[in-house]
């Protein structure tokens, strides 16, 4: 850590070794090191205030760790494991994402893989979320997924439910 009256900079080092302890149908990981780094700059303000800007980087080395640190492996660590999305009718704008573990795979599915993650949207759904990203964001102590939505012309003011054109 350095650091002087107005910045602050951090380096973390991280070193992982082979990992040959894995579940079934996946397999060992090569090991890897992950370095990340953050740093700051603090202006004090003249009204007792004070203003913090802050740049943070992870992952500034191997590209490959995405693939063996899926946030999917850490809540699901079974074989076969997915996430699926959807859509269901509710609210007060008509619609409502579901995200929710997939344990299985029905014959009207769709099945999406990225970076080792298998996302499962039921044929019914496509239509909703075509054209959509959906990001895992940690903000804090909170995480959750953002949908951005290019068929969404409404959303309720709670946020919980949308209307599609």
């Amino acid at each position: 850590r350095l650091f002087s009256a107005n910045w602050s900079v951090h380096l973390h080092a991280t070193r992982v070794t082979k990992q040959n302890d894995v579940a079934t149908l996946e397999l060992a990981t090569d090991g890897y090191t992950l370095v990340s780094l953050y740093g700051d700059y603090h202006w004090e303000l003249p009204n007792s205030s004070d203003i913090k800007l802050f740049v943070k980087a992870d992952n500034m080395l191997d590209d490959e760790i995405r693939n063996h640190a899926s946030f999917l492996k850490n809540i699901a660590p079974e074989p076969g494991r997915g996430l699926r999305l959807g859509v269901r009718k509710t609210g007060c704008s008509g619609w409502a994402y579901i995200v929710e573990l997939a344990r299985s795979i029905d014959p009207d599915d769709v099945v999406f893989e990225q970076e080792d993650v298998k996302v499962v949207v039921n044929h019914d759904s496509l239509t909703f979320l075509d054209g959509s990203t959906i990001d895992f964001v940690s903000e804090g102590l909170v995480s959750t997924f953002r949908f951005s939505n290019p068929n969404v012309t409404d959303e309720c003011g709670c946020g919980e439910s949308f209307t599609v054109s």
